[in-house]
């Protein structure tokens, strides 16, 4: 084929010569099979990298971790909820239906990020002022205790123990349980004044009721 160009290209120059052409003929290139094919290859390898980035793109804006996180406290709807990774307190706590309005804000940083299996505890202004949310150490974070304390024969010094109850709740339990009798369940315990399910659940898996 490309033999064939180059006679007729020849032939069109002598052609030229003899007719007194001032300006060299313009050959035009014609496609053939084979480069015709290789473009369409082109065209179609290009189509195939774009549609495999695009994929690779979608999966991963798809395929977010999923976290756990378990959130109690002064919020409407206390509960264990799913959030995607790089989720912040402010997500949980949107998702447990806001706070209540006597939740003290000052002791939350909502920008904080979670992790899964994390627990977020929102005390209330009252719980505050007793004590709650004290970042206690050692024995007096209930994990010293060689048992759980009995919440029924506890004395005020062991109470005092426990994450969240200082002097003034730990006198409360005994005036309670003095007036009432023993308790009946560890949940029994959030009869007691001050008491509520924020400090209940920093304590729970540390207190008996036998």
């Amino acid at each position: 084929m490309a033999k064939k160009k180059f006679i007729i290209g020849m032939v069109l120059v002598l052609a030229c010569g003899l007719t007194g052409c001032r300006q060299a003929p313009s050959i035009v290139w014609e496609d053939t099979a084979d480069s015709i094919q290789i473009r369409q290859t082109e065209r179609e390898s290009e189509s195939m990298t774009g549609n495999m980035q695009q994929e690779t793109i979608s999966a991963e804006s798809t395929d977010k971790a999923v976290i756990m996180v378990d959130i109690c406290g002064a919020v409407v709807h206390p509960g264990v909820y799913e959030l995607e990774e790089g989720a912040r307190v402010c997500d949980v706590i949107a998702c447990a239906g806001g706070l209540l309005s006597d939740a003290d804000r000052k002791t939350l940083n909502q920008a904080a990020l979670l992790h899964d299996a994390d627990k977020v505890i929102v005390y209330t202004y009252e719980e505050i002022q007793a004590g709650a949310g004290d970042q206690l150490s050692g024995e007096n974070s209930g994990t010293g205790h060689q048992g759980k304390v009995n919440i029924n024969t506890a004395d005020a010094e062991e109470l005092c123990t426990l994450k969240g109850i200082g002097e003034s709740r730990a006198r409360d339990i005994i005036a309670y349980r003095t007036s009432n009798g023993a308790f009946q369940t560890i949940e029994e315990i959030m009869n007691v004044n001050g008491i509520k399910e924020a400090t209940y659940s920093g304590i729970k898996d540390y207190i008996s009721v036998g």
